[in-house]
């Protein structure tokens, strides 16, 4: 009897250990993939920060079912203007694992990391960061989602100290669904 609880003791013992080590394996593999993902989170929190010390004002052109609005403004709130620009944070635990990245070299100095999701399900649909000398200088998002009585579809793109850009759309079944844009020119003052 002593015999068969030593040998099920290292039986358990053995299956603890193997359970370990897939566990390192798999946080290896996730603290990998988390590593490729660009923390554009704090990218915008830098940015909001240097763009409220900078010497910028904006032009904004807001377009809402046909009627636009123009805004020039000297005194800008960038918290408020970059916020919508969170949306784009690959390193929520929702994307965890669930997106699949790839570089493009496009010169000596350029390059371009497109985050596309594994799972169908995710309403990012595409999220390409663009860099030269290993700044980012532009980014670009598409969200789409659906179900039966709605559709959407968002296109962020952002080019520091340039143009920021947000349009989309919405249908929804049997009721009017306009689109709209917000486009805000970064304007050195």
């Amino acid at each position: 009897m002593q015999m068969f609880q030593k040998s099920n003791f290292l039986y358990l013992l053995c299956l603890l250990l193997l359970a370990s080590c897939a566990d390192t394996a798999n946080d290896e593999r996730n603290a990998l993939n988390q590593s490729r993902y660009v923390d554009l989170k704090t990218y915008f929190e830098t940015e909001i920060a240097r763009l409220n010390q900078s010497n910028f004002a904006l032009e904004k052109t807001l377009l809402f079912d046909g009627e636009t609005e123009k805004i020039n403004s000297v005194k800008v709130n960038w918290k408020k203007e970059i916020d919508p620009f969170f949306d784009l944070d690959i390193l929520r635990n929702i994307y965890n694992g669930r997106l699949n990245a790839d570089t493009f070299l496009l010169s000596q100095d350029e390059f371009s990391v497109m985050y596309k999701p594994s799972d169908s399900s995710l309403d990012l649909k595409k999220l390409q960061v663009y860099f030269n000398h290993q700044k980012i200088n532009a980014i670009k998002a598409e969200f789409a989602s659906h179900n039966p009585l709605y559709q959407s579809y968002k296109l962020y793109e952002y080019f520091p100290d340039s143009l920021y850009m947000i349009e989309g759309n919405q249908k929804v079944k049997l009721v009017h669904s306009p689109s709209y844009s917000a486009i805000g020119r970064i304007i050195k003052h």
